[in-house]
């Protein structure tokens, strides 16, 4: 199926949210309504009677209102009242133009009313219109007015709900009337939603989310010159939608996207299932998406641990399915290239199950530490680890990626994460360039950079058929990594005899980036420098232990052809570095092991 088909079956999934509010969340707009704020609640009687009004505050949420297709997207230059809660200039005689605003607002009320589908409410409403009395009403209530003012009503005496934004009757009523009047007179077709004849409509919802507000999925304005493109004689010939189908799909995806939806870059993300099952969100680890705070409570420590909780976690998913056979996905970006056209930049939709797959196979393979667990990095963090400036240094660092490359960033690896493509090889490339000059970031974003770019560089090698350990692995035959390891060795050995209040960067970590270019060449040279200021300053022990592991660092380097030692390092070596950086900074190293065990013979001798 295609978008509008997903939204309106959502629409039709959940029509017991319709018109109801849920604390914290956006309601459901029914058809023929609008999710609007409001500044006014002015309360009258059953006979339409003035009693008071109330200033709305700012946090008093949103309200839904009944709306015509004319209203719902007029302009400054129209005179088209919305059916029943409006602004001061269609209810009352605010100055001189608003006598024929009203005049048309108490007519479309007053054939509401008139109506099989009317309701009570309605005849106090008109009454109180009708009387005038509006403007003297609010400023003896020292109420100030102005001619955009959003007005809602409160109706005492009939029924036990006042409010008509939340009056589900008033609601039913509307719809009903609209449609009934639209199906007398609207224009019928084909619908392409639906695939049903029925009245169509040329005027579609704007305002789908709220970064664009005014542009719309839906809109033709090409009815002069070259007409629509030459393809077509009118609008309908190239798209018909229904009414109907039109407003399901159109209140679903604002409910959707107002509740669930994410703004990457100025960009719209939402992630939905139409069947209504809750549905993990593919910008962030699975774990995260589906346990929460919880997962803080097990933490994984390696990768089989983390895989066996990944399948356990899914497994419940699965169970929880309403039905599984049936339930399917549905992934969305919107972006407005200009103020009034909403583009989908990316659509794809797959049954869950097979959906669920896809990132648990990112998720095994783009992995790595995070201090003493095992993590998968969420989209976010790997686009500001990849594109990210740093932000307050002197509070440990922020990496911080420019708004205009965020969007496009996170498309790229949301295709790779729903399988569509293989890890972006620049992207890659940017991140390993970044790990590589440590020293320029602060203490956090050295700690983030570095364990980031490690999983890219797995998931990237995943991707091209290659699996690397995560364990630290001596023997193993690649020039880069035995070369990262030999950097994080020269690094733990100078800052073994650092004082407790020394917070200088080691000479490998300064020389990281040149040391990337010419490993060998820089190897010696920190070497010498060890030698010369830093192993004479190291207990016995450890010098014997430091020495032996460089030995047999070297001794792997020196299987490789001696023209390959000083070419330029890949990406491998970060790994290395980390793995090895891990295993000296343990509790308890080998290095002290032996250490202690020199002393013990000192003091025995």
């Amino acid at each position: 199926m295609g978008l509008f088909q997903n939204a309106t079956e959502t629409y039709d999934n959940n029509l017991d949210f319709v018109g109801k509010y849920v604390a914290g969340k956006e309601p459901l707009a029914p058809v023929g309504h609008v999710i609007t704020s409001a500044d006014l609640e002015i309360t009258i009687d059953a006979d339409g009677t003035f009693c008071t009004v109330a200033s709305r505050p700012k946090d008093a949420g949103k309200v839904i209102i009944p709306v015509t297709e004319d209203s719902a997207s007029r302009s400054s230059t129209m005179v088209a009242p919305h059916p029943l809660c409006d602004q001061l200039k269609y209810i009352s005689a605010y100055d001189r133009s608003s006598t024929a605003k009203q005049d048309k607002y108490l007519a479309q009320l007053e054939d509401w009313m008139q109506s099989e589908f009317s309701v009570p409410k309605l005849s106090a409403i008109y009454r109180y219109v009708s009387n005038g009395t509006i403007l003297r009403d609010l400023t003896e209530k020292g109420i100030p007015t102005k001619d955009k003012t959003m007005v809602i009503w409160r109706v005492l005496g009939e029924g036990a709900e006042p409010r008509v934004w939340c009056d589900l009757d008033l609601m039913r009523s509307y719809e009903h009337y609209y449609l009934s009047k639209r199906g007398r007179s609207g224009k019928k077709d084909v619908c392409m939603v639906t695939g049903e004849y029925l009245p169509i409509t040329e005027k579609h919802a704007k305002g789908v989310f709220s970064l664009n507000g005014n542009a719309k999925l839906i809109s033709s304005n090409d009815s002069t010159n070259f007409t629509y493109r030459g393809r077509f004689i009118d609008a309908e010939q190239a798209l018909s939608v229904s009414y109907t189908a039109s407003q399901k799909a159109h209140n679903a995806l604002k409910w959707i996207i107002a509740n669930e939806g994410t703004v990457n870059g100025n960009r719209e993300f939402v992630c939905w299932s139409p069947q209504g099952d809750a549905v993990p969100n593919p910008q962030l680890p699975l774990l995260e998406s589906m346990m929460g705070k919880s997962l803080l409570e097990q933490q994984p420590k390696t990768h089989l641990q983390y895989k066996d909780m990944l399948g356990k976690v899914l497994k419940g998913y699965r169970s929880g399915l309403k039905d599984h056979l049936r339930s399917n996905t549905v992934i969305v970006t919107f972006d407005a290239a200009t103020a009034g056209r909403l583009a989908v930049t990316f659509y794809s939709e797959f049954a869950t199950e097979q959906f669920l797959e896809k990132l648990r196979d990112w998720d095994e393979s783009c992995i790595w530490y995070e201090k003493d667990r095992v993590f998968s990095p969420s989209l976010y963090s790997i686009v500001k680890c990849t594109y990210g400036v740093e932000r307050d240094r002197s509070n440990f660092g922020k990496l911080v990626p420019d708004e205009k490359i965020i969007k496009d960033a996170m498309q790229r690896l949301l295709l790779c994460r729903i399988g569509e493509e293989k890890y972006p090889a620049d992207m890659e490339r940017k991140v390993v360039e970044n790990a590589s000059a440590l020293y320029l970031y602060g203490k956090y974003s050295r700690v983030e950079l570095l364990q980031t770019a490690c999983a890219v560089i797995k998931k990237y090698h995943h991707d091209r058929g290659r699996e690397l350990d995560m364990e630290l692995n001596q023997s193993m035959k690649d020039r880069s990594y035995q070369f990262g390891r030999l950097l994080a060795i020269f690094e733990k050995m100078e800052r073994d005899t650092y004082q407790s209040n020394e917070n200088r960067e080691p000479n490998a970590m300064r020389l990281q980036s040149v040391y990337c270019n010419r490993p060998m060449h820089y190897a010696y040279e920190l070497e010498k420098q060890l030698e010369r200021a830093y192993i004479p300053r190291l207990a016995p022990g450890a010098r014997i232990y430091y020495k032996n592991l460089i030995e047999n660092v070297l001794a792997e380097i020196h299987e490789f052809p001696e023209k390959e030692w000083n070419r330029p390092l890949e990406d491998t070596y970060l790994m290395g570095y980390y793995l090895q950086r891990k295993a000296l900074y343990a509790k308890k190293t080998s290095a002290e092991a032996v250490d202690g065990q020199t002393e013990k013979e000192e003091e025995t001798k």
